[in-house]
C-alpha cells in the first residue's frame, strides 16, 4: 500500500475511532439527562397530599407503545371544557399542582399524565424530549376514545418539553379546539444544540452528528418532529407564552416567540410575559412567591455545598426536613395572576 494510501487508511481509522467515542459520550450523556424521574419529596412546589381534601381526582391509564402511563383527572364535575396538560422535563404533573388547581377553580376539567419514565408512570427511563409529544398523542387517542369526555371541546396546554410538545403532537391528526404554549421550543435537537453552546461553547457543534444519530436511533422518523410545523399544519387558534427573562429556553432564542416569522399559522398569537421574575419557571408565580422560592434554593445550594452532592434528593434528610419545616407553601404558591388570566380569556374565547 503506497504511503499515502496508508494515510488516508490511518485518517479514516481514526475518525472512526472519534465519532464512536463521541457518539459513546453522546449516548451517555442522553442516557444520564433522560433517566427515570421520580418527584422530589421536598420542594417548594404544591404536592397532592396536602390538597387532596379540596381537590379530589380520578385515576386513569392508557398505553404509550408498550409503557402504562398515569393520568388522572382534576375537576371531574366541571363542563367548562376539557384541558389536557402535558408537563415539562425534569417534572411529573404533580410538579404543576398549581396550574392545575387554577384551572380547575375557573370552572374547567383537567386532564394531566405523567410521561413515559417519570412519576407514576412506566419506562426504565424519559427516553428524550420527543417522547412527550409521542406521549401527549397517546394521550390524547385514548381521550378521543373514551365516552366520558366525548362531546367536550380539548385543548392542550404544556409548558417546556410541554410546550413543545402540544404544538408537535399536531402533526398528528386529532381534533383539538385550542392549544396553549408555555416556553415551548422549536425541535429537540434545537434546544439540545442552544444549551450545549451555553455549556460548552461552540466546541458541542463537533457533536451535533452524533446527538442526530442518537435522536434517530431514539426516534426514527419522528427524530425531529418540529413545533412550527405542527403549528402550520394545525391553522387553529395557537397561544404562545414565553417568559422574557427565560435564560433556560431562550426567549431571545430557540423559544418558539422567537420564530415568529417561521409560523405562518394566521390564528397563532404571541405574547411575552414580563419581569425580572419571569423566567422558565418564575412565570408561573408571583414576583415574592418567586422570590421567596429562590431564597429556598440559596439555602438549598449552600447544603449541597455542603455536603458536595449535586442534587437535593442526596441532601441528608435530616437537613431537608429542617429546612423545609420552616418553608411557607402559601407564600411559595401565590400564582401569577395576569398570566392565568390571559390563558383563561383565550379559551373562553374559543368555546
Amino acid at each position: 500500500m503506497s504511503i499515502k494510501g496508508k494515510l488516508i487508511k490511518g485518517a479514516i481509522g481514526a475518525t472512526a475511532v472519534w465519532a464512536g467515542a463521541g457518539y459513546g459520550v453522546v449516548n451517555y450523556v442522553f442516557s444520564k439527562m433522560f433517566a427515570h424521574w421520580t418527584p422530589e419529596k421536598y420542594t417548594c412546589r404544591i404536592r397532592y397530599n396536602e390538597v387532596e381534601k379540596d381537590y379530589p381526582r380520578k385515576s386513569m391509564y392508557f398505553y404509550s407503545g408498550s409503557n402504562r402511563l398515569q393520568a388522572y383527572v382534576y375537576g371531574e364535575n366541571n363542563t367548562k371544557g376539557l384541558i389536557v396538560f402535558s408537563h415539562g422535563i425534569f417534572a411529573c404533573h404533580e410538579d404543576y399542582l398549581g396550574t392545575v388547581i387554577e384551572f380547575v377553580d375557573r370552572g374547567w376539567r383537567v386532564f394531566a399524565f405523567d410521561n413515559t419514565g417519570t412519576g407514576e408512570s412506566e419506562g426504565k427511563d424519559s427516553v428524550g424530549l420527543v417522547q412527550g409529544a409521542l406521549d401527549l398523542h397517546a394521550a390524547l387517542c385514548f381521550v378521543e376514545s373514551n365516552p366520558e369526555f366525548a362531546g367536550m371541546k380539548k385543548f392542550l396546554l404544556g409548558h417546556s418539553q410541554g410546550g413543545y410538545s402540544v404544538c408537535a403532537v399536531l402533526n398528528f391528526d386529532h381534533k383539538i379546539d385550542g392549544v396553549v404554549s408555555l416556553a415551548g421550543f422549536t425541535t429537540p435537537i434545537d434546544v439540545s444544540i442552544e444549551m450545549g453552546h451555553s455549556m460548552y461553547g461552540k466546541a458541542i457543534d463537533a457533536a451535533i452528528p452524533m446527538m442526530k444519530l442518537e435522536l434517530s436511533k431514539r426516534f426514527g422518523i419522528y427524530s425531529n418532529l418540529s413545533a412550527v410545523e405542527g403549528i402550520n399544519r394545525y391553522k387553529g387558534p395557537v397561544l404562545i407564552m414565553h417568559g422574557d427573562a427565560d435564560t433556560y429556553v431562550r426567549y431571545d432564542g430557540v423559544g418558539l416567540i422567537n420564530h415568529q416569522q417561521e409560523i405562518k399559522n394566521p390564528d397563532a398569537v404571541f405574547s411575552a410575559v414580563k419581569g425580572e421574575t419571569c423566567t422558565h419557571v418564575g412565570l408561573f408565580y408571583s414576583p415574592e412567591s418567586w422570590k421567596y422560592q429562590e431564597a429556598v434554593e440559596l439555602k438549598l445550594s449552600a447544603l449541597r455545598g455542603i455536603y458536595n452532592v449535586k442534587e437535593n434528593r442526596d441532601i441528608p434528610e435530616n437537613e431537608l426536613q429542617k429546612l423545609f419545616a420552616e418553608v411557607d407553601k402559601k407564600v411559595a404558591n401565590i400564582p401569577n395572576k395576569p398570566m392565568y388570566d390571559e390563558i383563561n380569556e383565550f379559551l373562553l374565547g374559543l368555546l
